[in-house]
This record gives structure tokens, sequence and C-alpha cells, in this order.
């Protein structure tokens, strides 16, 4: 599970596995953006790493700018 940072807030063993490298950089909070950026070994994990870029620095614009951790304000019945 990601925040709208692209921070990890939680995964499962499976999931650390297939991205152990992503675990491995011992940053905190773990940032999958961060890791693409900066982490060398990203262009052998990722073939189309310009693809993966482009989308990690569009993302958060695209999704509207929502916080996921705050709850959306709902109408009241009538």
């Amino acid at each position: 599970m990601r925040n709208n940072r692209m921070d990890i807030l939680a995964a499962n063993p499976l999931a650390r596995a297939l991205h152990c490298e992503l675990f491995e950089t011992g940053a905190e909070p773990v940032n999958t953006c961060r890791f693409v950026f900066l982490d060398p070994r990203t262009t052998r994990l990722y073939p189309d790493w310009e693809r993966v870029a482009r989308e990690g620095v569009g993302g958060p614009a695209g999704r509207g700018r929502q916080e996921p951790l705050r709850p959306r304000a709902v109408e009241p019945d009538r």
C-alpha cells in the first residue's frame, strides 16, 4: 500500500520478495520515486525506465492530488 507521496506504507512478504531491491536501500520511509531516480539498479529492473520515471513524476498530479489518509467529505443524507 502506498500513499500519495509514493511511500510504501505496508507490504506483504510476496511484495517484499518481488521488490526486494526497493526494501534493501535502507531509506525510511521506503519510497518508489526516490528508488527509481536515485538507485542505478532501476535501469536494469525496469527495461522501460523512462516510462516508469515519467509515470512516477506525473502520478500524484494525475490522481487529482487525493489524500488517501484523510477521509473524504461526505454529503449528508437528506
